[in-house]
Order: structure tokens, then C-alpha cells, then sequence
């Protein structure tokens, strides 16, 4: 098991007695209030100044730690670049699915011709109309979109989508047990877990699409819908927070920083 100090708190106590020492000598002038009240005052002048330096020491372990790290951080910061364009993938992937739903609409405006399909804007577009949805009513709305649109596609189209998702979910995959950022390996595992072979929206997936009678397609859907919610809102998630951390970096954003990091 892997203890973690937490330094936050740490760093703040150590700021809180560092003037301790310092405030003390205020009071040498006063007069002895009680007897062998020099000598008291004398023996808490010295542990104050004890505790002060070692205070003014951690503090600056803890300052020269978190230096380190984002040093160490910044020149890895390919790795953040690499894992970022896989999260990318899976949000073009869903791309190909929401920009067929009403709360999407803005997904299928037309491209310039030899423009790329999908942009970093259309990331923007995704993830700022996924926020729009935020009232239950909204939610059950978009869900009964979504479960018209998969009513329709086709064989082809749905195994498609199960097979670059599943794809980017094994990518992500091998890559959960780096430290990216805080509880970054837990938000991998939320997404790429549902698409594993034996992963609840794989399986779903799977029976919607196999299944002959349209009461069992009626029942897959609704699973279905579910569990698709689930994992583009964890896709999501997941971008939102690398965005934040690679940010942090990239605009040497201090406190972020020491918030997000590993």
C-alpha cells in the first residue's frame, strides 16, 4: 500500500509557525508575570526557535519537491501529448454518433473543403453541449435522441462504432499505470473497463446488435443508452482533467499544479 503525506497541509502549518520565534522576542521585554517566568520564557523562546527553523526547512523541502516534480513533469510533457490525442480519438468517435443527435446540431455544420473532418473546435462544441445538458428532464431528452439513433443504425454502422471504441479503449488501456495526475488511472479505468471483451457496454453492444426479437433490442437499447452515457461522460472527464493539468503545466499555473500532480 502506498502512503501519501498530504503536503497541503504540511506546507500551511509549517508557514503558521515559522513567526513564532520571531513574535516570542516581542514579549522579553515585558515583566516576569509569575515566578520563574524568565525562566519558562526562556525554555519556549527555545523550542519556538527549534520548531521555527525546522518549519522554514520543510517548507522549502516541500517547495524544492514540487519543483522537481514539475520540472520532471514539463520535460515529459510528450507523454501528456501522446495520451491526449488517444483521448482525442474516442471524442471523434463520438463525434460520429452525436453530430446525429438534436443536441449536437452544431457537430454537422459543413467543412471547408480539404478540412479535416473533426477539429479541437468540435471538441469544444461536444463538450460545451454536453454541459448544456444538465436537468434531468434534459438528460432523459437526450437519452430517448440516443436511443433513436441507435434504433435506426445500421449492423455496419454499429459494429463499427463498437470496434474503434474497443480499439482506443485498449490503447488507454496499457497506459493507465502512469502517473499522469491525480486519480488519472481510476478515470482510464472508468471508461476503457465498459469496453473491455468482457466490459458492460461491449457486451451490450454486442447483444443489441445479434439480437433477433424486437423486444430484446427494446430492452438491449435502453441498457444500451445507459451505459453509452456513462462512458462518453467518463471520456469527457477525462479530457477535461488532462486539459487542466497539461494547462497547468504549459502556463505555469502553481497552485493547479500542486492540486492536480500526482
Amino acid at each position: 500500500m502506498r502512503y501519501k503525506i498530504d503536503f497541503k497541509v504540511s506546507f500551511f502549518v509549517c508557514i503558521l509557525v515559522m513567526p513564532f520565534s520571531e513574535i516570542w522576542k516581542f514579549l522579553e521585554k515585558r515583566p516576569e508575570a509569575f515566578p520563574y517566568g524568565d525562566e519558562i520564557y526562556h525554555t519556549l523562546a527555545i523550542i519556538f526557535f527549534i520548531f521555527s527553523n525546522l518549519a522554514i526547512g520543510i517548507a522549502a523541502a516541500i517547495v524544492f519537491y514540487f519543483m522537481a516534480l514539475f520540472l520532471d513533469k514539463k520535460k515529459n510533457y510528450e507523454i501528456y501529448q501522446d495520451v491526449r490525442s488517444d483521448v482525442l480519438r474516442l471524442l471523434y468517435n463520438h463525434i460520429n454518433i452525436l453530430r446525429e443527435i438534436k443536441e449536437f446540431k452544431e457537430l454537422k455544420v459543413e467543412k471547408k473543403p480539404g478540412e479535416w473532418f473533426h477539429s479541437i473546435k468540435d471538441i469544444r462544441i461536444l463538450i460545451e453541449s454536453f454541459y448544456k445538458i444538465h436537468s434531468e428532464e434534459q438528460k432523459e431528452i437526450f437519452k430517448n435522441h440516443l436511443e433513436a439513433y441507435f434504433s435506426i443504425a445500421s449492423y455496419e454502422t454499429l459494429n463499427k462504432i463498437t470496434e474503434e471504441f474497443e480499439a482506443d479503449a485498449k490503447v488507454l488501456e496499457e497506459k493507465k499505470n502512469i502517473r499522469f495526475f491525480k486519480h488519472s488511472k481510476d478515470l482510464i479505468e472508468s471508461i476503457t473497463t465498459m469496453m473491455r471483451d468482457d466490459g458492460d457496454l461491449a457486451i451490450i453492444f454486442d447483444l443489441y446488435i445479434h439480437a433477433k426479437k424486437e423486444d430484446d433490442k427494446r430492452a438491449y437499447r435502453e441498457e444500451l443508452v445507459k451505459d453509452y452515457y456513462t462512458f462518453l461522460e467518463g471520456t469527457i472527464d477525462l479530457y477535461e482533467d488532462l486539459s487542466a493539468f497539461m494547462e497547468s503545466i504549459e502556463k505555469k499555473q502553481v497552485l493547479p499544479f500542486i492540486k492536480m500532480v500526482d
